[in-house]
């Protein structure tokens, strides 16, 4: 009879235990398959400026149809060629490039050099005044934190919304986005999983 008792106190006790085990373990999280991970709610766009054209320093990006206010008509690539306020540009449609300097205020493209025939709206001389000159990227989705995702992005510029180009993005925990260490804006973030 003693034995008996023994027995069952032993058995409570462990039964006890285990219970007690598997609360701890849930408790901190052990018992998740699906970890928490946060996320950008929304893409995030910003105006290009001389702190925001940097990010497609050497970035071809193709309009397909030509930009009318350029006074292109067949695919035409335009590339920002390097990181200062007041980028280099280099602007190619077939076999025609026009070069020179990008300010801002909109996009104002000051042509100083060109292969454009004569007539053109890219000839030396010419200054294009572009707005709206906007960059969007399609951050909804990609995971916020220190990594960093390749992202898809497109330049609208005037009328013309270029095709998309991939761009290394990371966004902060606190939604803070960047491409190639420069800040475009701040998207919000959600946590999505977890138990």
């Amino acid at each position: 009879m003693q034995f008996s008792r023994v027995l069952k106190l032993s058995t409570l006790f462990n039964g006890l235990l285990a219970v007690g085990v598997v609360s701890l373990v849930v408790a901190c999280g052990g018992g998740s398959n699906n970890p928490s991970v946060t996320i950008a709610a929304a893409n995030v766009s910003a105006g290009v400026t001389g702190a925001t054209a940097p990010a497609l320093v050497n970035t071809p990006v193709v309009f397909a149809a030509g930009v009318p206010q350029l006074g292109t008509t067949a695919s035409t690539t335009l590339t920002f060629k390097d990181t200062t306020a007041t980028p280099a540009f280099a602007i190619t449609t077939g076999t025609s490039t026009a070069t020179g300097v990008t300010t801002f205020g909109s996009c104002i493209f000051t042509v100083t050099s060109s292969t454009y025939p004569a007539g053109s709206a890219l000839v030396v001389g010419a200054v294009i005044k572009i707005d709206p000159c906007t960059l969007t990227v399609a951050t909804k989705g990609l995971t916020a934190g220190s990594t960093t995702s390749n992202g898809t992005a497109t330049f609208l510029l005037g009328t013309t919304t270029s095709s998309s180009v991939t761009l290394p993005v990371t966004i902060s925990s606190t939604g803070v986005v960047t491409i190639n260490n420069i800040g475009l804006g701040t998207v919000s973030v959600s946590v999505t999983g977890g138990n």
